[in-house]
């Protein structure tokens, strides 16, 4: 998993990078992705590509981040 993941390091960072627009926020999003897919591993199935399920953890997280920060904006309103 390990070997996967540094051979589409550079190509996940991309992507983080357009997901967020910012490097720093790109750089966090990358982290948390490369630890959630570490600890995930048994949830990759190896028929199937690995950037594409890589791709799809990074935006779950990506999502969920902006999710919770609506969410506290939202709070902080009322």
């Amino acid at each position: 998993m390990e070997v996967l993941l540094l051979s589409n390091s550079n190509k996940l960072f991309d992507y983080a990078r357009r997901l967020t627009g910012e490097h720093n926020a790109a750089w966090d999003l990358f982290q948390d992705s490369c630890a959630r897919i570490l600890t995930h591993n048994g949830q990759y199935i190896e028929q199937g590509k690995f950037l594409s399920w890589a791709m799809t953890v990074m935006k779950h997280i990506f999502l969920n981040h902006e999710k919770s920060t609506h969410r506290r904006v939202v709070r902080f309103i009322d």
